[in-house]
């Protein structure tokens, strides 16, 4: 069974652009007829829509490397083997090829996995030819993860998408620039399955999250609850190898009340085009950022409340009951469920294990660089990031560590090989079981009614 990627263009229709993505499929039996492969359940993934975000790419080369059974660099590393240990999936399999292969290929049998590394191609380039370090927008000054067509900034709020002076402009309309364009005409025309599109990923750096739709919008009542539950199971089914040294799993629920509304991003438009589940992952965040919440399961909580604040019971939040003392609104008065979220502790209560934890293990290690998160008094499951630098003869990144934009630029990126391999690793492996979660799911249509248009009013 062959499992080498295919290399696949995606053009734009106005100009001379394209996108490079990257097929993986292993059939079991003879390759698939073109209308067999549009009609394939689907995983798409795309990643590096922010210029200063090269991690993301990085990721996702080694996950197309990981699908198409080259295996044998990762397997070199600790923090690999220790990642694939975490995950529990195959006896043996974080030490040995073959098994890994193993699983990779079955799950590449099941569905197709298409990776679009890098979105933001012209922005990038900008960054390695010219060395600026902080450009998270495309060339043309538009932030490509507002420049979509679903949930955008209505006129006239405001909002800092309208700003073409902000780091979020979303454009003068949707899917004005060529990046997002050619993405959306592929999405809609050539992912078009009667089961329902599959599992659209959006790889993004600046914290350790997950987060299924909405991002630019709190009212989550055009989402049954089938599909929430679906969206639960999925981000859970990741969470193993990202778990930190006292087993706390990485913050997750919907965009808009985890992190803040981001208006016209790639999450909302793959929901409303009825990709059955829609993530977005941000694999990467600064030391002194603590992402991880207490325990696992969920909660159902007000918009805008955010992780720490009392939540409702499971059985409260589905009737549509106040949650805690606040009932939920949006902003016309109408009352709207709660979000559902990780379950977590209270601030004050995660503040005193915080303090406790300096108190017993001296000063606590960055809880953004996971395998450094734990503290001291019991030992990591997992290897701590080396902290000797990458070389720096051949890398031009080095040479910016002392100015501001270098600064930013490490905000979002590793910048020594231990934590870089620790988050490739957690999250190649995160990533391979949100594949097998999507697989093994029985392949019904979305439900989901999908973000309103081009305009929704905050």
């Amino acid at each position: 069974m062959n499992n080498k990627p295919s290399l696949v263009s995606i053009p734009d229709t106005l100009t001379s652009s394209s996108h490079s993505m990257y097929r993986i499929l292993n059939p079991r039996r003879s390759p698939p007829t073109a209308q067999q492969l549009q009609a394939m359940p689907t995983v798409f993934i795309i990643c590096n829509q922010h210029a200063r975000e090269v991690i993301t790419a990085e990721l996702c080369f080694w996950l197309v490397r990981l699908l198409s059974g080259d295996s044998r660099s990762l397997l070199e590393w600790p923090e690999f083997r220790a990642a694939l240990g975490a995950a529990r999936r195959v006896r043996g399999v974080n030490s040995n090829v073959a098994l890994l292969r193993q699983w990779t290929q079955n799950l590449t049998s099941r569905v197709k996995v298409e990776v679009v590394p890098i979105v933001n191609i012209d922005g990038r380039k900008l960054i390695e030819q010219q060395g600026d370090y902080n450009l998270r927008k495309n060339p043309n000054g538009v932030d490509l993860n507002r420049n979509w067509r679903v949930n955008r900034a209505a006129p006239n709020s405001g909002a800092d998408e309208l700003d073409p002076s902000s780091e979020v402009y979303a454009g003068t309309g949707p899917l004005t620039e060529w990046e997002t364009r050619s993405l959306f005409s592929y999405m809609q025309n050539q992912l078009s399955q009667p089961t329902g599109r599959g599992l659209f990923m959006d790889i993004h750096s600046g914290m350790w999250a997950l987060m299924s739709p909405w991002s630019g919008k709190f009212d989550m009542s055009d989402i049954p609850w089938p599909d929430i539950a679906a969206s639960q199971s999925l981000l859970d089914a990741m969470q193993p190898p990202l778990r930190d040294c006292q087993g706390r799993g990485i913050a997750a629920g919907p965009g808009a009340g985890l992190l803040y509304r981001a208006y016209g991003s790639a999450d909302d438009t793959a929901g409303q085009l009825k990709f059955r589940q829609a993530l977005t992952a941000e694999v990467y965040g600064p030391i002194g950022d603590d992402p991880y919440v207490v325990d696992s399961g969920w909660s159902y909580e007000c918009p805008n409340l955010r992780l720490f604040r009392p939540s409702c019971s499971d059985d409260a939040a589905k009737s549509g009951a106040p949650c805690g003392d606040v009932a939920c609104k949006n902003k016309e008065g109408t009352p709207m469920l709660p979000m559902p979220y990780m379950r977590a502790k209270s601030l004050a209560a995660f503040k005193a294990a915080e303090a406790d934890n300096a108190t017993a293990g001296g000063d606590v290690a960055s809880t953004a660089q996971v395998s450094g998160a734990g503290p001291n008094i019991d030992p990591c499951p997992v290897p701590q990031p080396s902290q000797a630098p990458l070389n720096t003869a051949d890398d031009p990144f080095m040479r910016y560590m002392d100015t501001g934009d270098f600064a930013t630029f490490t905000y979002f990126n590793p910048v020594n090989a231990g934590q870089y391999r620790d988050a490739v690793s957690r999250w190649c492996v995160g990533m391979l079981l949100a594949i097998e979660n999507f697989a093994t799911r029985p392949q019904q249509q979305a439900t989901v009614a999908g973000g309103s248009g081009n305009v929704v009013t905050p």
